[in-house]
C-alpha cells in the first residue's frame, strides 16, 4: 500500500511538472482580462501588451505589432514603412487589420475604428464609432 501511495504521488509530480513547462512554453495560455475599458465615440490609448475592451459591445483589441522603419529622407520608397497592426476580438471571432497613418481608419466587424495618434513603436491613440 506504501508503493501505491507512492507511484500517485510521483505520477501526480511529473504531471505537474509537465503542466509548468507547457504553461512556461505559452503553449497553455490562460485567457486574460482586458486591462482596460472604454466606451463607443471616447479616445482611448492602447501599449503593447495590453488589451481594451469597448464596454457593453464585447469588442475587445490588441497591438498585434509596431513596425517603425521609415523610408529615408531623399529615397523613393513603396510604402512608409510605418505600422500599427491590431487584432479585434468579437463573440469569439478575430481579425487584424494595418492601420499605416494617423487618421486611418478601418472597418471592423460592426464598426469603425479611427487610429488618431501613434509614435509607431509605443502606443496608439483610438476611437471606436458604431457603424449604422
Amino acid at each position: 500500500m506504501g508503493n501505491g501511495v507512492g507511484i500517485i504521488i510521483s505520477i501526480f509530480l511529473l504531471i505537474m511538472i509537465f503542466i509548468v513547462f507547457l504553461i512556461s512554453q505559452d503553449i497553455i495560455v490562460f485567457a486574460k482580462e482586458p486591462d482596460l475599458k472604454a466606451s463607443l465615440g471616447e479616445r482611448f490609448t492602447l501599449t503593447e501588451d495590453h488589451s481594451v475592451m469597448i464596454e457593453d459591445e464585447d469588442l475587445e483589441m490588441k497591438i498585434v505589432e509596431f513596425i517603425y522603419s521609415p523610408c529615408p529622407k531623399g529615397e523613393d520608397c513603396l510604402w512608409s514603412g510605418l505600422r500599427v497592426t491590431l487584432e479585434f476580438t468579437k463573440d469569439g471571432e478575430e481579425m487584424s487589420k494595418n492601420f499605416e497613418s494617423k487618421k486611418d481608419f478601418r472597418f471592423v466587424f460592426d464598426y469603425k475604428v479611427i487610429m488618431i495618434d501613434t509614435d509607431y513603436d509605443t502606443y496608439v491613440d483610438l476611437k471606436v464609432e458604431k457603424v449604422d
